[in-house]
């Protein structure tokens, strides 16, 4: 078989956006070296899903992650055939193509609300005590989690997200959800990815390592608002490269909207003291405690002076946005 007509057939089943993108010839390249399957759509598939589940900076891949794929996929491929077998009374993949998949969950998620999800989303009082019981016993309130249950997947509209949610409401999709979030949770496959895999049969890959920032917000108590970033990463592989690492830092920067901005320097950290020192940036008369600040600093300062003391509020402002 020729790389040209695998390419083919590769954009043949391939989602417009995705056509587009550098990941998936990344991953064309990359599968091409390790291929064994003689179907030619079995081969395109498996380029797609792992072009599916990388960000364009994160494909990187090697044997011994590739092999602990291939035995994940084994493990779930019983329960996904259950699965399929249980919704559409046939365990081979329901559709040829993403857009087919995505279409069918569009038109089920605008079909009629069961009258269970009516009845809980109405009554959002007795929902609410329901939950504070169960709670308070140890017990879990499953009509919650159904009114909130989201299915993620590919996206093929013409935004930048790669990856949509909707909330689902039809009983079908909820339970597919469920399927999705445990096979998820078992083997870190991207819940998009083993969306598409249960609906079309192509294979989802767990990338090396994921990237989840979080705003936590907390009240003191004198009411302010304090904000804190988290960030978690998570090592999906036992065999860690040092480009692995590189690739890593690379995106947790810019995750955190580092990429172009320089680290906090001993500066920052000196006019963030001298600040404080004199009680703080206020919300009256800024002018006025922005020109003190700056002479404060300028005679502290002769060899680095500001010129203005907008310069100063800007370079204050900007330590904050940074942590």
């Amino acid at each position: 078989m020729k790389k040209e007509d695998l390419w083919r057939e590769v954009l043949k089943v391939s989602p417009e956006k995705l056509k587009t993108s550098k990941k998936l010839k990344q991953a064309f390249e990359y599968y091409c070296k390790i291929a064994t399957s003689k179907d030619i759509t079995t081969k395109a598939k498996k380029i797609i899903g792992l072009a599916l589940s990388f960000k364009d900076e994160d494909l990187q891949s090697d044997s011994i992650n590739m092999l602990r794929n291939d035995i994940l996929i084994d493990s779930i491929e019983p329960c996904v055939k259950e699965i399929r077998k249980t919704m559409f009374n046939n365990e081979f993949p329901p559709f040829d193509t993403i857009e087919e998949a995505v279409e069918w969950i569009r038109i089920k998620s605008k079909e009629p609300i069961p009258d269970e999800y009516k009845k809980m989303k109405d009554n959002t009082k007795k929902l609410h005590e329901e939950f504070l019981r169960l709670s308070k016993n140890g017990g879990v309130l499953g009509g919650v989690n159904e009114v909130n249950k989201v299915l993620t997947f590919p996206s093929t509209s013409s935004s930048k997200e790669w990856v949509e949610a909707i909330k689902v409401k039809h009983k079908d999709l909820r339970q597919l959800a469920d399927k999705i979030d445990s096979i998820s949770k078992a083997t870190r496959f991207p819940k998009h990815a083993v969306t598409m895999f249960i609906l079309t049969g192509i294979e989802p890959v767990v990338p090396l390592y994921s990237i989840k920032v979080s705003q936590e917000s907390n009240e003191l108590p004198n009411g302010e608002q304090l904000h804190k970033k988290q960030v978690f990463i998570t090592i999906n592989t036992t065999d860690l490269t040092f480009e692995h690492m590189q690739s890593i830092y690379k995106n947790y920067r810019k995750e955190l909207n580092f990429s172009r901005k320089k680290s906090i320097k001993d500066k920052q950290l000196t006019l963030y003291r001298l600040v404080m020192d004199m009680g703080g940036a206020p919300e009256k008369d800024i002018k006025k405690f922005w020109i003190n600040a700056m002479e404060e600093w300028n005679s502290n300062h002769p060899e680095d002076k500001y010129t203005t003391w907008e310069g100063v509020y800007r370079a204050f402002k900007g330590i904050k946005d940074k942590i």
